[in-house]
C-alpha cells in the first residue's frame, strides 16, 4: 500500500468515527505473513470493535466485557 492510499482510507474513516480513533496494528496478521523479512507491507485498513484491556482489566464493573473501536492496520 501506498502512503496515498493509505491516506484516503484514513481520510474515509475520519469522516465516519472522527479525528480521535486510536489506531492499532494485528500483530498476528503481521506475523503470519509468509515473508521472512523484518518488514512487511500493508495490506489492508479496517475499522473494528475490540476487546480493550484497561490496566490488564477488560471487563467493566458491571461485568460487561470493555469494547473499543479502532482501526486496524494489518499485513494481510
Amino acid at each position: 500500500m501506498t502512503i496515498n492510499q493509505l491516506i484516503k482510507k484514513l481520510e474515509k474513516i475520519q469522516k465516519t468515527h472522527g479525528k480521535r480513533i486510536k489506531v492499532v496494528v494485528d500483530i498476528e496478521g503481521v506475523e503470519n505473513t509468509n515473508d521472512d523479512y523484518s518488514h512487511v507491507n500493508i495490506e489492508t485498513v479496517d475499522v473494528e470493535t475490540i476487546t480493550w484491556s484497561v490496566d490488564d482489566n477488560a471487563f467493566l464493573q458491571n461485568g460487561e466485557e470493555r469494547l473499543k473501536t479502532v482501526v486496524t492496520l494489518c499485513g494481510r
